[in-house]
């Protein structure tokens, strides 16, 4: 037998009886190409992200508290291309005094934009405001709202755009309705932001609302921690379209020891899903989350897997998928996000922190792609144990990662093979933004934004073997192969 067939064979037989005696580790795979980087400073102090929203176009409006994306100043709020390099033709205004908690797209391109800031390009607008599609303020839109106490600025946690264009806030405040009086934590509001006449909220003064789902009915369910009476507390109700109390949904009660919190829904096909930082509902265990039919009665054959402890374990944000499988993600305690089964219990292929860590912080936003992959946003640096700055895409099972577009820029990259350094030659005409070296699995081991055109990489700690240079220009990436020995 020649010798190369002899080691060819020999080479086969090693990386099979390898492979074979392999388990995988973990069914989910973060997206290797989309690295955004959410920060407060371009040190890379980490920021937050909050929400986020997926144009019909596929682009991604990332928001909540941050200064810097991708060495791309911004504040609070920004729009990637599906890759995950900034779209420079969005030049968000700044908002002051908090940060933004959440944010929807209208039919226009337009979008709604609501949280904790009081002004935007230093004209008022307390708790929201509208962007025009190039990101500009819009100005035909001021809603007038009102803290809910003389010591707080109005804070809106939610909002919802109706087919018709109107526009449904909620949070912690009070807005003066059409006729004068005040309307507490929910308004509807017309394109313009005046008040809509035709919805009165059935809505109590007591307590906040953090959450807002609008079904194909138009009714609205309206989650957070109320208190009426003779109801007592609430973790959810339902609003008609004019604004009444539905008769037909039973108000979900919170634990009227120890109250509780709605933080955020989910529509299912046959009612919806809770989640937010509660121990029961009414006096039926649920720790955080729980799945409800269509008239708000508990669902009996979903039970929460999360400990039923004081303080209650908080879950920030919940998505349903096709599957009927519920992602969750809340506080660093839990893992940061989790994937339950239908029946409630851990989905252990996702994220078990017994195999693989989870996120290094909390987990704010959870947006599902029309392909299955989930976009992650929240104040963790590391998620799975790779650095991921507050954004993260993880790929379903058998998904591909999106093409990023190449470049026409040059890249010369010497010695190959590399030993102790490689040095790496970029165009500076063509705005280099970020430089990463991967690993052959997709993990960073090299990473720098806004690299200079003459760059260097330590090498010497690296294994040997074959790496991926990838550098993003302002008008797509170039890659190249590397050989470290």
């Amino acid at each position: 037998m020649p010798f190369s067939t002899f080691f060819q064979s020999r080479t086969l037989l090693f990386w099979g009886v390898l492979l074979a005696g392999l388990k995988p580790l973990h069914a989910q795979t973060l997206d290797p190409a989309f690295q955004p980087t959410v920060a407060y400073t371009a040190t890379l102090q980490p920021g937050t992200v909050r929400a986020l929203y997926q144009q019909p176009d596929g682009r991604i409006l990332v928001a909540g508290d941050f200064a810097v994306l991708n060495n791309w100043p911004t504040t609070n709020i920004a729009r990637l291309w599906p890759d995950g390099r900034v779209d420079t033709t969005f030049t968000a205004p700044a908002f002051t005094g908090g940060p933004v908690l959440a944010l929807v797209g209208d039919a226009q391109g337009r979008v709604v934009v609501v949280g904790n800031f009081g002004a935007v390009n230093g004209l008022p607008r307390a708790g929201a405001a509208r962007l025009l599609p190039s990101g500009a303020l819009d100005p035909s839109f001021i809603p007038n709202l009102r803290a809910a106490s003389s010591s707080l600025v109005p804070s809106v946690r939610a909002v919802v755009v109706q087919p018709d264009g109107n526009i449904i806030l909620g949070g912690y405040f009070g807005a003066a309705g059409a006729n004068g009086a005040i309307v507490p934590h929910v308004i509807r509001v017309l394109p313009n932001g005046l008040p809509d006449a035709s919805f009165v909220p059935a809505m109590p003064y007591s307590g906040q609302v953090n959450a807002l789902l609008l079904q194909a009915s138009g009714a609205l369910l309206v989650a957070g921690n109320t208190y009426s009476s003779p109801f007592g507390l609430e973790l959810v109700r339902r609003l008609l379209p004019n604004g009444s109390l539905d008769p037909t949904f039973n108000l979900v009660p919170a634990n009227q020891t120890v109250a509780g919190a709605g933080l955020s829904m989910a529509s299912t096909p046959t009612g919806f899903v809770l989640a937010g930082a509660f121990i029961s509902v009414g006096s039926q265990t649920r720790a955080s989350v729980a799945r409800f039919l269509a008239d708000g009665t508990l669902d009996a054959t979903f039970t929460s897997p999360l400990p039923n402890v004081m303080p209650a374990t908080q879950l920030n944000a919940v998505a349903v998928e096709p599957t009927g499988n519920v992602v969750i993600g809340g506080a660093v305690s839990t893992g940061g996000l989790r994937r339950l089964l239908p029946t409630g219990a851990f989905d252990n292929t996702y994220f078990n922190p017994a195999v693989i860590a989870g996120t290094d912080g909390d987990v704010f936003a959870i947006v599902p792609q029309p392909n299955g992959n989930v976009l992650v946003g929240g104040s963790f640096v590391r998620i799975a144990g790779q650095r991921r700055y507050g954004l993260a895409r993880v790929l379903a099972p058998g998904a591909l990662a999106v093409a990023t577009p190449r470049a026409a820029a040059e890249l010369t990259i010497y010695p190959t093979p590399a030993h102790d350094q490689l040095h790496v030659q970029l165009d500076a005409a063509a705005t280099p933004q970020t430089l990463a070296l991967l690993d052959m699995l997709g993990r960073p081991v090299f990473m720098r934004q806004a690299p200079a055109a003459e760059t260097t990489l330590p090498t010497a700690h690296l294994s040997p073997g074959i790496y991926l240079l990838r550098v993003a220009y302002a008008t797509g990436s170039v890659s190249r192969r590397i050989v470290i020995q």
